[in-house]
């Protein structure tokens, strides 16, 4: 029988663990204050840590925006997003390689980290990511918006925004493609304008 995955809010030195195993999985390094400044939960199968993401709710820089926007395009796109007090950003978002391959404990870890986001207080979601399989399983679901595209470092980059109160039928959908192993669109399409979500809420 399958162990199912327990989820976490982790503290002092399981932070440290967690960061060690996401950058040897990513390549991407989370600096040392903004660990300290985030949240960090943790997927635990067996006592082992498999899994995780990183909350934040930072006023002054984004890491999706510092990550997957262009230095010259950065002050542009902050201007758009206009008062940062509005976003909670899903950050650092990771399983072990043996685990994507376990369909059930894979769908858990989503519903699960969806189900925690949707309990924040700010109304719009913010995160990114640089794989384009991702981004087209991100862009999925009608409630989650491309913001931007970019380039860096040479590898396409895309930054998406959905409203908090719908991340979870987002999931929801993401998980239904992966159950019926449909296969995703080669296209992201908007059915909801970045700018009418921002405007929404300022």
């Amino acid at each position: 029988m399958i162990a199912l995955p327990v989820m976490k809010l982790m503290q002092g030195k399981e932070t440290d663990t967690f960061k060690a195993r996401y950058e040897s999985l990513a390549g991407l390094e989370i600096p040392n204050d903004y660990l300290k400044k985030s949240r960090v939960y943790g997927f635990y199968q067996n006592k082992e840590l498999v899994g995780g993401f990183m909350l934040s709710t930072s006023t002054e820089r984004l890491r999706t925006i510092e990550l997957f926007i262009a230095p010259g395009n950065r002050r542009e796109v902050y201007s758009e997003l206009s008062d940062l007090s509005l976003y909670t950003e899903v950050c650092c978002f990771w399983m072990e390689r043996r685990i994507r391959k376990k369909k059930m404990v894979n769908i858990l870890i989503w519903l699960k980290m969806a189900y925690q986001i949707s309990r924040e207080k700010n109304p719009i979601i913010l995160y990114g990511t640089q794989s384009k399989g991702l981004a087209y399983l991100y862009g999925l679901p009608k409630v989650s918006t491309l913001f931007r595209s970019d380039v860096v470092n040479a590898l396409n980059s895309y930054v998406f925004l959905t409203k908090r109160n719908e991340f979870v039928k987002g999931a929801w959908e993401m998980v239904f493609c992966k159950l019926l192993q449909r296969n995703r669109p080669k296209v992201l399409t908007n059915y909801h304008s970045p700018t009418e979500i921002i405007a929404m809420h300022r």
